[in-house]
């Protein structure tokens, strides 16, 4: 070995050492252009581990994090012990709760920085054990890699284990044993050209040298139980690396003693605890054991590219293609090392001589390899992946994105894929680029896939937890089933938490009600999950309205509403509840029906409503008396119900008169019953109960009690604030009818009662469209009360003739004694609420040629000329294709609804079709005069449907009031002329 070294110093070019001071100062630029690039991948790192951090909702495992974390740390340490992890990640998540609070963003922040260190961990651990190139390769692989960048957004510890495992192998390399100095240009490390590594041939006795790694590798342990594959990996190799050196073999099994006694405490506490639960949990989720083969080629893959999301799932096995060609060149240099019998310490990684030293310049086009630490990465590697498999078969546990329990082995890897890139990168340049630019791609293709594909869709709880407190109460308590529910809670509704929380439900129930015991037959409530144990009956009201409503049913049969009864009393526009009881009656119990309770004002504008299915589901069992029905109704009521439930009053609803109104419709229907009365009189599909005052409210409530979609506060004249708005997304069509909300608060009285406006303006600033009316309805702005919180519902109809493009939508209050406009604090006289695309549709002026023609003109909006019915008609139970052609006769501010009735011979209604012309993308509203329209529609026959001939009714009715257009003949419908055979 001294003979190659001294070889090598006779290789060393004339002059070189003659002047020490310019190698002094070449070796400073090297190392600033160094720390200037690391620095700039660590930004690199930081910039994409931050990127979108709010985008993916927390998830299970997440939630439990949370859940553990906000426990005190004696508590968390019991609960954790009956969990799959050690306590050290939740532990450091409690302290950084306690600085920084439980939102999710401040939750995820803490991962963040675990993930930003790995990279000048990973560096350091890559300038010990590898080289200059190597690390600085290495840093930047973790800075772009997907994977390590998921785990960096998750609230979870796999970022930990990553961090101390790249600590781990810092401390093995020995860097710390590197020294910092300050020179007249800088800081640099001194090169240790003899470490004393842990792992290194001829180490000193454990001493200080080895803390860092009994700590770090301790931490782990504490962290992750799966961490232990990394001192088992370390270990193996020591074995075989030390095989002939007992004396530095027992060094290095003194360091894993010293880590087993610093572990052994929570072994005993926990091993009780944690074995039972480990077993229930394997049989409960029940996962299949991988082969060998998918096992290692989904970890290796991952460690590439991240997790494959959406259509990239199945290209996995695409991503070992830079793995191979790694592989293959370092095989290929490794060789080169063996035949040149390479060192066992590493060779100076510069391109030039140290002054004062003996160490030449090494062979840059054909370096001599050091084996040693890169065997060792491959082992530590492996043996993680294999246990880890070896593990998964005795106890299977695979769950979805199950690589990240081992993404401790991602450091030796990166650093491995490093050493390889390093040695490709010694033969020829351009196929490290383009090894470098595949792995690019590859890591590129995974992040897409992450920043832009939604993980949980369907367990988003955010939309969930935000309504939940937009319609609650601060004094409200929510009870959640499982413990991640609860971590979801104290992140997303963060504001609010706080570290005492009431242990149970006998904590916040109403003290002074009455509660009753749970009976036999009310054993589930919203599914065999959830059992209702106990209840409070709420205040009862008063009857109302004794009249019955009918609402027949499709096919044969009727349930009819026999009685309401409600709390009259004035309701304070703060999310106060009023109780509604509704009483049912049929002769047979009906199908499932869905159920709307809505609060209406003067202009049919819906400001509460309850919907809830099955009618009759929030009742007692079914009941085969009719008490409380009329005498003439009792014989027939085979069945009743009752119907308890409350409709809550939202924040921002302005005080004054209402009406509360009840539609049933089918399940899994748009259109609602009709009703009608007993005398057969029709009321439409929405009946009016009673009427209850809504009284302003009476407390101080937050905004987040407001459905503000858009938040944008803005204060103005007068003592009034903007909150924001929500309007619809979707892309403006023609005669649509665009509805908007804003949301205003007091934060004085104002001086005038103001009117608020929207409009829609044209590229040339001119109104396209517009509304305007009172904010608060028939509630002056005068009376509004310092800290007071008013919805606005606002709607415009877009004009039928109004040309495709971009408009501008703007909203204000002005004081319409004078007409000036209230100006924002910046002074514009309006509120930019953003921009509004409109897309047209064409408009077809030549007549159609249907099958059958037809000429009835329906009042001043449209005209039937003609429809296709096939002849071979339908069957019962299907659906009857038929398309009506219209032809627009003058324009109309109403969006009219088609419908089409299948009537038997004898009059009833055996199916119907009804629908918005075009399935709503021809709304009457948005009908050119003279243009004609195709309109299909699909109408659903009973099963029940006896064969026959039936006939077709076809007519346009209002949906909001169900008035129907007349004919010129003064009928409401026309029976087509072709009967339809149903078979």
């Amino acid at each position: 070995m001294e003979r190659e070294v001294g070889t090598a110093i006779g290789r060393q070019k004339p002059g070189f050492s003659k002047k020490p001071g310019f190698w002094q100062r070449a070796s400073a630029i090297r190392f600033r252009r160094e720390a200037g690039f690391l620095i700039l991948v660590a930004l690199l790192g930081l910039l994409l581990r931050v990127l979108r951090l709010d985008f993916q909702p927390l998830w299970w495992d997440e939630g439990y994090s949370v859940w553990f974390a906000t426990h005190p740390l004696g508590q968390m340490a019991a609960l954790t012990a009956q969990d799959i992890h050690p306590p050290l990640y939740y532990a450091l998540l409690h302290g950084w709760t306690t600085l920084l609070g439980t939102g999710p963003i401040a939750l995820r922040l803490m991962s963040v920085a675990f993930g930003a260190l790995a990279i000048p961990a990973i560096y350091l651990a890559g300038r010990r054990l590898l080289n200059r190139r190597a690390a600085l390769l290495a840093a930047l692989l973790l800075a772009i890699n997907p994977l390590h960048i998921y785990y960096s957004q998750e609230v979870r510890m796999y970022g930990l284990v990553a961090l101390l495992s790249a600590g781990i192998l810092a401390t093995i390399g020995g860097w710390a044993n590197c020294r910092f100095r300050i020179s007249d240009f800088g800081f640099r490390i001194t090169p240790c050209h003899q470490p004393r590594t842990v792992l290194a041939a001829g180490a000193r006795p454990v001493t200080l040298s080895s803390v860092p790694y009994v700590l770090l590798a301790t931490a782990a342990l504490y962290t992750q139980y799966y961490a232990v594959f990394l001192p088992v990996g370390l270990t193996l190799y020591a074995l075989w690396r030390w095989r002939r050196d007992p004396a530095a073999l027992g060094r290095w099994l003194a360091a894993q003693i010293a880590v087993a006694v610093l572990y052994l405490p929570w072994v005993i506490y926990a091993a009780p605890r944690l074995a039972p639960y480990v077993s229930q949990k394997v049989v409960a989720d029940a996962d299949r054991p991988l082969g060998l083969l998918a096992y290692f080629g989904r970890h290796l893959a991952a460690f590439l590219a991240g997790h494959l999301e959406g259509p990239l799932t199945a290209w996995w096995p695409v991503v070992l293609a830079p793995i191979g060609i790694s592989g293959i060149w370092y095989w290929r240099w490794w060789k080169v090392g063996r035949r040149s019998g390479n060192s066992a310490h590493p060779i100076p990684d510069t391109q030039y001589p140290i002054p004062n030293t003996q160490y030449p310049i090494p062979n840059t086009q054909y370096p001599i390899p050091n084996t040693q630490y890169p065997v060792m990465l491959a082992t530590v590697t492996g043996v993680a992946l294999l246990l880890g498999w070896l593990i998964g078969l005795t106890y299977p546990f695979f769950p979805e994105r199950g690589e990240r329990l081992l993404l401790l082995a991602l450091p030796p890897f990166i650093l491995l894929v490093a050493a390889g890139l390093d040695a490709l990168w010694s033969r020829s340049r351009l196929a490290a680029w383009g090894t470098i630019a595949l792995i690019g791609a590859v890591a590129g293709a995974g992040l897409c896939a992450f920043y832009t594909t939604p993980r949980y869709p369907t367990d988003d709880y955010r939309p969930l937890i935000a309504h939940t407190v937009e319609l609650g109460l601060p004094e409200d308590t929510v009870f959640c089933v499982y413990p991640w529910q609860v971590g979801y809670w104290r992140s997303y509704d963060w504001r609010s938490y706080a570290s005492s929380r009431p242990a149970g439900p006998n904590a916040v129930l109403t003290p002074d009600a009455t509660w009753s015991p749970a009976v036999s037959d009310v054993n589930a409530w919203y599914g065999p999950g959830t059992r209702l144990s106990a209840w409070a009956f709420a205040p009862g009201g008063q009857p109302v309205n004794a009249a019955t409503v009918r609402f027949p049913l499709p096919g044969v049969g009727a349930v009819k509403l026999v009685g309401v009864t409600a709390a009259l009393d004035p309701v304070p526009a703060a999310n106060a509840v009023t109780p509604v009881t509704l009483r049912w009656a049929a002769a047979a119990p009906p199908p499932i029906l869905g159920v709307s309770v809505r609060l209406v004002d003067d202009l049919g504008q819906i400001w509460a409503q309850h919907d809830y299915e099955p009618l009759g589901g929030l009742s007692a069992p079914a009941q085969t008396s009719a008490q409380g029905t009329s005498s003439a109704e009792a014989w027939q009521a085979a069945w009743e119900a009752e119907d308890r439930l409350g409709l809550l009053i939202p924040a921002g609803t302005p005080p004054g008169r209402y009406a509360v109104e009840l539609a049933v419709r089918p399940k899994d229907e748009a259109r609602s019953l009709d009703a009608f009365t007993p005398a057969g009189v029709a009321l439409g599909p929405a009946v009016p109960l009673f009427e209850i005052t809504v009284a302003p409210a009476d407390r101080v409530l937050g905004r987040e009690r407001l459905p503000i979609g858009v938040n944008r506060s803005t204060d103005m004249e007068d003592g009034l604030r903007f909150l924001g708005y929500s309007a619809a997304e979707a892309v403006a069509t023609p005669g649509e009818l665009r509805k908007i909300s804003l949301f205003w608060q007091t934060t004085a009285a104002l001086a005038a009662d103001y009117t608020a406006f929207v409009q829609l303006l044209d590229a040339d600033g001119g109104v396209a469209a517009g509304w305007e009316a009172p904010p608060g309805a028939g509630y002056p702005t005068t009376q509004w009360a310092p800290d007071t919180l008013v919805r606005t519902q606002a709607a415009f109809r877009v004009p039928a003739s109004l040309p495709a493009g971009r408009y501008r939508l703007i909203a204000g209050l002005f004081n319409p004694a004078d007409g000036a406009r209230l100006r924002t604090a910046a002074g514009a006289d309006h509120l930019a609420l953003g921009p509004i695309t409109l897309r047209g549709r064409p408009h077809e002026m030549t007549p159609p040629g249907p099958a059958h023609v037809a000429d009835v003109r329906f009042g001043d909006v449209g005209r039937l000329v003609g429809y296709d019915l096939p002849e071979t008609g339908s069957a019962a139970g299907a659906a009857l294709p038929l398309t009506l052609y219209w032809q627009a006769t003058g324009a109309t501010d109403r969006a009219y609804t088609i419908f089409v009735h299948l009537l038997d011979p004898a009059g009833a209604l055996r199916g119907f079709g009804d629908g918005e012309p075009g399935g709503g993308q021809f709304p009457t509203t948005g009908w050119l005069p003279g243009e004609y329209l195709a309109d299909r529609h699909e109408v659903r026959i009973v099963a029940d449907a006896p064969p026959g001939e039936y006939r077709l009714a076809v007519g346009l009715y209002d949906p909001a009031t169900g008035q129907r257009l007349l004919t010129a003949d003064g009928a409401d419908q026309v029976v087509l002329d072709i009967s339809a055979p149903i078979r």
